[in-house]
Order: structure tokens, then C-alpha cells, then sequence
């Protein structure tokens, strides 16, 4: 039986959207080379596992970028919540499944600058407790944070439910042993009736 419901962070409670917020703050000339080299390279992985600092990632990836780019690049490596709104349709599904009974969770791989950021994002105080990457060492899809996050809580994989938008972290929960939810298309009620297939009522 289902008793916990198990959040991500970006893209399921914010929108986490490196590509919109590149467009947005770069030169079109600028984009490609800032994805690759900040945001889809392996370093931004480390810094959500905790086991590189922004500053040292900066101190990386400045010399190989524009210098027209340094100054915003510094500012969304060292936080990137700011560029990062709430989906404010999550907080009332959440508050639907507390005063239905169910604990909510949130697992997330993001750097510990999540706790500076907490109070801008509302679902986050609905929340029974939030495990963040970056203090445990370790990452989604990797099959020890999902131990770890039972662990830490006391819960049991098979009362667990996951939502999140990337197949490789769904996988890889399913295999720990949670039902999971791809929300990789941001369809609520397709996730309200999976959660109701799971005898989740709320």
C-alpha cells in the first residue's frame, strides 16, 4: 500500500528549463557553447552530488567561454533557483494528498544552495521531509540514493511513490522498488490517475 508520494524538484515542482533560460540571458552565438560546457556537462552533475563547488566549477569552465558570458555564468552557477519559477498548480495537488493522509517527500539532485532558495518555492513547505543529492554524495539515476533516501526517513521502497521528468531516475527508482510516475510532459491528471491505480485517494 502506497503511504508516501516522492517529488523531484525540477520539472515536477519548478521549472528547471536550461535551454529557455540560456535563449533568454545569452546571444544566440553564446547558447550552444554555455549548455554544453555549464549545464549538460558532467561538472553541473558533480556539483548536485556534492562532490565539486561552484566555485571551482566556475573556475573550470570561465576560461574555455566568451568572456562576454563570464559575468552571467557566475550568477547561474553559483544560484541558479532565481531563474527557476514554481509551478503553482503543485501546491494544492500536494495539500489534496496531506489532508488525504499521505506524507510527501521531496528527492532531488541539486547543489545544498536549494536551502538558500526553500522559502521562494511553496510546495517545499507542504513537504515531510527533503533529501537534496548534494549532502549525500550521490545522484539520481544512481541505485544508493534511493536506499539512501528510505534510509533517511525510515520508509519502506515498495509504499513509495515517484514523480519525476526523466525516464533514467524512473528506471532506476523502479528498480529500488517505488511505483513511479514520468512527468516529463507536465500532465497532471494523467498523474492523478495514476496515483488513483495505485489505490491513492485524495
Amino acid at each position: 500500500m502506497i503511504k508516501n508520494i516522492v517529488f523531484d524538484l525540477g520539472g515536477v515542482l519548478i521549472d528547471f528549463n536550461a535551454k529557455k533560460t540560456v535563449s533568454e540571458h545569452f546571444k544566440e552565438e553564446h547558447r550552444q557553447i554555455v549548455l554544453d560546457t555549464v549545464f549538460y556537462s558532467d561538472g553541473w552533475r558533480e556539483m548536485d552530488a556534492g562532490r565539486l563547488t561552484a566555485e571551482k566549477f566556475i573556475e573550470s569552465v570561465l576560461p574555455v567561454l566568451p568572456k562576454e558570458t563570464h559575468i552571467q555564468v557566475k550568477k547561474m552557477i553559483s544560484n541558479f533557483y532565481p531563474y527557476m519559477k514554481p509551478f503553482p498548480e503543485m501546491v494544492p495537488f500536494i495539500q489534496r494528498l496531506k489532508n488525504a493522509g499521505y506524507k510527501t517527500y521531496l528527492l532531488s539532485n541539486t547543489p545544498s544552495t536549494f536551502f538558500e532558495a526553500a522559502d521562494s518555492i511553496p510546495a517545499v513547505s507542504l513537504l515531510d521531509g527533503v533529501f537534496i543529492s548534494a549532502q549525500y554524495k550521490c545522484i539520481k539515476p544512481e541505485l544508493q540514493i534511493y536506499k539512501l533516501f528510505c534510509r533517511e526517513f525510515s520508509l519502506k521502497a515498495d509504499e513509495c511513490f515517484f514523480i519525476d521528468d526523466s525516464k533514467v531516475n524512473t528506471d532506476a527508482a523502479e528498480k529500488s522498488g517505488f511505483e513511479t510516475f514520468l512527468f516529463d510532459t507536465r500532465d497532471l491528471k494523467g498523474l492523478e490517475y495514476k496515483l488513483l491505480e495505485n489505490g491513492i485517494v485524495f
